[in-house]
């Protein structure tokens, strides 16, 4: 009996301590602001719609009628929101730019699961933020 205690008593200390976090080894980055918590980190992964992805796991999404969800779904399966601005916006609507292999180099909030861009990489192209153009671009590459 009191075997059968001590094995759930750990079962339930086991199971209230699991939590998901970023596996800080996938990532490379040096912190940009304390208060905030933001981390400096190039994360590889690929865009994926959240809600098409879930689907295919028994999810109930309806993209159909909701619209597609944009997330950054990095080699170890996590999940990360792009933080909605002018460095991400590409990334959040064009189409043509999922499932293709991408490097996005932003801050990342670890609480929030949430990256802001800086500049990416996909195609063998880099993005980054051109202050001529006024959008992410690489013409900097070009030059």
């Amino acid at each position: 009996m009191k075997k059968s205690i001590l094995i759930l008593s750990c079962l339930i200390l086991f199971l209230g301590t699991i939590s998901f976090a970023v596996d800080d080894n996938a990532y490379s980055g040096k912190v940009h602001n304390k208060k905030m918590s933001g981390v400096e980190r190039t994360i590889k992964g690929e865009l994926v719609c959240l809600g098409c992805d879930l689907k295919e796991s028994g999810a109930r999404s309806d993209c159909k009628s909701d619209g597609h969800t944009i997330r950054l779904k990095s080699q170890n399966g996590l999940y990360l929101t792009l933080l909605s601005n002018q460095y991400s916006a590409n990334l959040l609507t064009d189409p043509k730019l999922l499932h293709k292999p991408i490097e996005i180099t932003g801050y990342h909030y670890a609480n929030a699961q949430t990256l802001d861009v800086n500049s990416y990489t996909i195609d063998s192209n880099k993005f980054n933020w051109c202050t001529r153009c006024q959008k992410m671009d690489n013409c900097a590459q070009k030059k």
